[in-house]
This record gives structure tokens, sequence and C-alpha cells, in this order.
């Protein structure tokens, strides 16, 4: 009695061959893209009721409010925190004061009662509050002291190979001025100047301009940014006044492309490919 054997049809393959091609594409390609951020907060309750930045109560400017970490009221720090189903590390640095307070951000010129008209949107709350430089002798810091934010270990929520791209938000208490673009350089010597675009809204603190605050964003070329860690730096003053900028950081979004990670179905399909090529007939 001879063995028996299996003969595969080209029907078989061909279709075999579609499964895998079907299962490949899901898996190189993921569902959704990546995102997180990072606001920066502050607490001037001191200074009256509009001056206290805290955490993002909605999504703000894409990334939902659960994606936001706010590393709370301080002016440096160092630690990791949990997102996308990773963890990245921050160490950041600026002037060593208490972040500045952008009150018009804040909703302060909207009157009574208080707290006054419109929720805070999840881009006002980011917007609230800012790290902020010194130049050299300002607020008595001899060597001067810039804002330093570098965020490490991307590679355990980001395929790194696609590239991913840095978005800054900067803002102030008042308006009429710049803001000092940054430098921005990963782990694989990627680097590029980030400069600042005023954004239109100009809320008020007070009666009228000049007592309005200010915002501005600005981005790296996207996916432009490999390296497993990046750092921004911005050097420059606080006052407006030494060269018509002010150096602030406000936030930060890094968009990437998660890593690809199987699921059951694509489990499943690699199931049937097998029994689709298996199923030729015995003879």
């Amino acid at each position: 009695m001879r063995p028996q054997r299996y003969r595969t049809t080209r029907a078989a393959l061909a279709g075999g061959c579609a499964l895998l091609a079907l299962a490949g594409a899901l898996l190189a390609t993921p569902a959704f893209a990546g995102t997180f951020g990072v606001n920066f907060q502050t607490d001037r309750s001191g200074y009256g009721p509009y001056s206290v930045g805290g955490e993002v109560p909605a999504s703000a400017f894409g990334v939902p409010a659960a994606d936001w970490y706010e590393p709370g009221v301080v002016s440096s720090g160092s630690t990791n925190f949990s997102t996308n189903g990773g963890s990245v590390g921050i160490d950041f640095s600026a002037a060593p004061f208490k972040p500045g307070i952008a009150y018009g951000w804040t909703h302060a010129n909207q009157g009574p009662p208080s707290p006054p008209g419109d929720p805070l949107s999840g881009e006002d709350v980011v917007l609230s509050a800012f790290l902020f430089a010194a130049g050299v002798g300002e607020h008595g810091q001899a060597n001067g002291a810039p804002i330093v934010v570098t965020l490490s270990n991307l590679s355990s929520i980001a395929d790194l190979s696609a590239g991913y791209t840095v978005t800054l938000y900067a803002s102030s208490e008042w308006s009429g001025h710049g803001f000092t673009p940054a430098s921005v350089q990963d782990s694989n010597s990627n680097s590029e100047t980030v400069a600042f675009t005023i954004m239109p809204d100009h809320p008020l603190w007070w009666t009228s301009a000049p007592y309005e605050s200010s915002g501005a964003v600005g981005s790296t070329t996207a996916n432009l940014l490999t390296g497993d860690s990046v750092t921004i730096t911005l050097t420059g003053w606080n006052e407006s006044s030494h060269d018509g900028n002010r150096t602030s950081l406000a936030g930060l979004k890094v968009e990437f492309t998660p890593i690809p990670e199987p699921t059951s179905i694509l489990m499943l399909l690699v199931g049937l490919v097998g029994s689709v090529i298996a199923g030729g007939r015995l003879r």
C-alpha cells in the first residue's frame, strides 16, 4: 500500500498566498496613529482665582485627555510615565522658579460670576502654564537657564524606522512679542530648528490690549526624527524686552507609528492559510 501524499492544487496555493499577503499587510500597518502630549503646569493661586494651570480636561490638539502627561507644578524633574502601552522617560529643566501663568487662557477676562463664562477647553489648559528660560544674568541666573526637555525610550511605543514628529506649544501672559525658536535633536543625530507661529487668538485677562495672552505652535518636519530619545532646547530670555522674543514652553506633542502587534484575528488568518494550503486532495 502506497503512503498517502498531499497534493496542493493551484487554487489552494493561490488562496493561501492571498491570505498570507493580507495577513502581512495587516501586521505591517497599525490600525491607528499613536500620539501623546506633555502639559507643563503651574499654581500661582496667590495672584487670584485664574492663576492655576491644571490637568487637561478633554482632547487637546488632537491628543486624547488620557494621553496627556502632567509632571506637576515644578520647573525641573526626571521620571517615567506610561503611555500607548509603553514607558517613556522625561527629563526637563528650566529657570528655577514656579512655571509661568498665561491668565488669558484661564478665562480671567470673562467677569463674574467666578469662575466665569465658558469652561476651559483642552487647548486652553495646555497654553495656560509654561516653563520659561532665563538669559545670562537674568533673574539672578549668572550663566542663564535654558529650557531643556529630553524624552527617552520611545522605542517602547513607536516604530522608529517610520519616524515621528514633535510639535511644540509656547505661551505668554502678554502679546506683541515673538517666541524663541527651539532646537530639536534626536539620538540618531537628526536635528532641526523649530520656529513658532503665533496663534490668532489673544484672550484678554483684563480690560483691553495689551492685557492679553498669546500662544504659538511649531513642528519638526513630519517623520524626520528616528532616535530612541529626543532633546528639545530653548535658549533665550524670559523678558521679551531683550530681543523681542519670549522663551517659553507650555507643552509638546509627539506623533508616531505604533509598534505593530499581532491580534487574534491575524492569528486566525495564519491558521486559515495553513488550512487552505493543506486542503489539497489526498491521493
